[in-house]
């Protein structure tokens, strides 16, 4: 059970000055960007319903499918993005 007042699913930025797949732990020292969403619609397609996200970071654009389908018992979140950053690394935050 999720509390009311918990944020859930930021998406952050932080700084990766790692070398590909190594990444410091140091990385989580210093606080990340939040990003916003720039936009954010409402779809049904008959068989699910969800909202999708856009999202800018510079250069580089998301997009984020939150659904539930009608027979689902959970969330599914999928992400599209077209990542044009370097030394940048995108998490999603959950509680």
């Amino acid at each position: 059970m999720l509390n009311q007042s918990a944020a859930f699913n930021n998406l952050v930025i932080y700084e990766d000055k790692g070398d590909c797949w190594d990444i410091p732990f140091t990385y989580i020292d210093k606080a990340p960007e939040q990003l916003r969403a720039t936009g954010c619609e409402v779809f049904d397609n008959g068989f699910q319903k969800g909202l999708r996200f856009t999202y800018e970071y510079n250069k580089s654009k998301f997009v984020q499918d939150v659904t539930l389908g009608t027979d689902d018992r959970k969330l599914k979140f999928s992400m599209d993005v077209e990542w044009q950053e370097t030394f940048k690394m995108l998490r999603g935050l959950y509680p």
